[in-house]
């Protein structure tokens, strides 16, 4: 991979991009791409991985062999392999910074003149902790700082361990926007300041047809699996969907024809008409939720694609309503809160195909155009000064 060369009037951005985790690539992929054309060959994604400093080496040692032995003994560590290649394959389709761990960073400062934090949970603290990074505590004084529809992952205000950091950095932002309403209450009341925005994922800064044509040719796979099918794309860090995934997916493909299910992410059993795709990678994900028929997701980036490609689709929220009200937020924002279900009893009370009438149409369309116009302003802030 050829690294990405600073030159004058450089622009820095530090976002959630290196976890095996689809949504946080592809909203990096998405940030990127739209600040390039406004700056051609000025965009630089910080390659920061957390992963790679020291408090991972001093992980519990036996813990790992534990894992990957697991692994190794459920066959599961050769897709593991084939599904970090493909990451590793969609990455080199951005611009990257050398790859820097948490000490690398902060002693070898990038020295950008603007650094951009991007979207995902990158200020949530259970995340987090410790690691001010995705709030630029590395960068210089001088730098101009701004965000991009950055989430704290969370409704409920900072523990009070955090507060004082995220209050100092957050208030040298020249301009900040955030994913969620939660986020713009926590905002002002750590900065004081009502100059805050909110926008939408920055997966939504590009249209069907722009993904679809981000996807290489090799990776089209229209003779691959059927014609017509349904999509569930289950992710279990915020709450585990499968207690109640199984008879939703029954119930919804019985109503919906009897079309094959396939699935993408997750590890739960979901009964034997479901077939898994162990492997997929971003470019894969992006081509089954284009192809799909129908999605059942759990994931708030699942709902995201399914929303911007028009699909029918069901998201399986948490039974009782706590402090991540990511999902929540966008069904609310985008007027399709009806498409958020507990169980399959849920089913009974809304139509089984989503409903993109004229009203949401106009809201979907309307916020698009707000977070595109948010961004531009980031960009004619940055190049008054350069």
């Amino acid at each position: 991979m050829k690294w990405f060369k600073k030159t004058k009037g450089t622009i820095g951005v530090i976002t959630l991009h290196r976890v095996l985790n689809f949504g946080s690539a592809l909203q990096a992929y998405a940030l990127v791409r739209s600040l390039e054309s406004c700056f051609p060959g000025k965009i630089c994604l910080i390659d920061y991985n957390p992963s790679s400093t020291q408090s991972k080496q001093r992980d519990n040692v036996f813990r790992r062999i534990i894992t990957f032995l697991r692994m190794l003994l459920n066959g599961k560590i050769y897709n593991k392999l084939i599904v970090e290649r493909k990451f590793r394959v969609f990455l080199q389709s951005i611009p990257l910074s050398q790859t820097l761990s948490w000490s690398e960073l902060h002693r070898s400062n990038p020295h950008f003149e603007v650094y951009i934090t991007g979207s995902d949970q990158v200020w949530n603290p259970k995340y987090m902790g410790n690691d001010f990074s995705y709030l630029l505590d590395f960068a210089p004084g001088n730098a101009m700082r701004f965000a991009f529809s950055s989430s704290f992952g969370s409704r409920m205000a900072l523990q009070k361990e955090f507060f004082s950091e995220y209050q100092r950095l957050l208030s040298k932002y020249t301009r900040v926007s955030v994913r969620e309403y939660s986020g713009l209450e926590i905002f002002r009341q750590l900065t004081n300041r009502s100059d805050c925005k909110v926008v939408l994922d920055p997966t939504f800064l590009l249209t069907r047809n722009e993904w679809d044509r981000c996807i290489p040719l090799n990776y089209k796979t229209s003779s691959m699996y059927p014609s017509h099918f349904i999509l569930c794309y289950f992710v279990s860090y915020a709450f585990s969907p499968y207690l109640v995934a199984e008879e939703i997916i029954e119930e919804i493909s019985k109503r919906y024809g009897g079309y094959p299910v396939l699935c993408i992410g997750g590890v739960g059993f979901l009964g034997n008409r479901v077939k898994f795709i162990p492997n997929a990678g971003p470019f894969d994900f992006l081509d089954l939720f284009i192809r799909a028929d129908y999605v059942i997701t759990n994931s708030f980036h699942g709902t995201a694609f399914a929303i911007n490609f028009k699909k029918d689709f069901i998201t399986i929220i948490k039974p009782q309503a706590d402090d991540d009200d990511r999902v929540r937020n966008l069904l609310i924002m985008l007027e399709l809160k009806c498409r958020g279900i507990r169980d399959v009893n849920d089913l009974k009370n809304i139509p089984l195909t989503c409903d993109y009438n004229h009203t949401v149409n106009e809201t979907i369309d309307g916020l698009r155009e707000e977070t595109r116009r948010e961004l531009a302003e980031i960009c004619r802030q940055i190049q008054t000064v350069q």
